[in-house]
């Protein structure tokens, strides 16, 4: 099974396995102990399936586990740990927008504020000598 070791909370993330049977059903759930968040998928012709699952809100590790039949016939199950991480928080992603925007005006204006005023010494001085 392939699925990221880690992944921002919230967000869907896509899963994919292979060695089932062709055509049948992989049940991919995650946190087993929460069976609700279920999620199927059917194995394709090369015995290979693709999933997206979304992620929890909260953060921590959280297992994945998925079940089928493997290409021999025999149930199969397999689990994997993904850490989940905090969204970005609003010090930080929502904050660097307005920042951004900020600096890019007041840096033109600062700019201009200093060359218009060194102009002026400039002509004051012309006109003392």
């Amino acid at each position: 099974m392939k699925a990221p070791e880690q992944a921002q909370a919230g967000r869907d993330i896509r899963i994919s396995g292979s060695g089932f049977k062709v055509g049948s059903k992989v049940e991919i759930v995650l946190d087993p102990q929460r069976p609700e968040a279920a999620v199927s998928a059917l194995a394709g012709a090369d015995g290979t399936f693709r999933a997206t699952v979304r992620l929890p809100s909260s953060s921590g590790q959280h297992k994945i586990q998925v079940t089928g039949t493997s290409a021999s016939g025999r149930k199969a199950a397999v689990q994997r740990v993904v850490l989940v991480v905090a969204s970005q928080s609003a010090s930080t992603g929502d904050l660097a927008r307005p920042v951004l925007l900020t600096l890019a005006v007041v840096i033109p204006l600062v700019t201009w504020l200093v060359l218009e005023y060194l102009g002026w010494r400039g002509r004051r001085s012309n006109n003392w000598r």
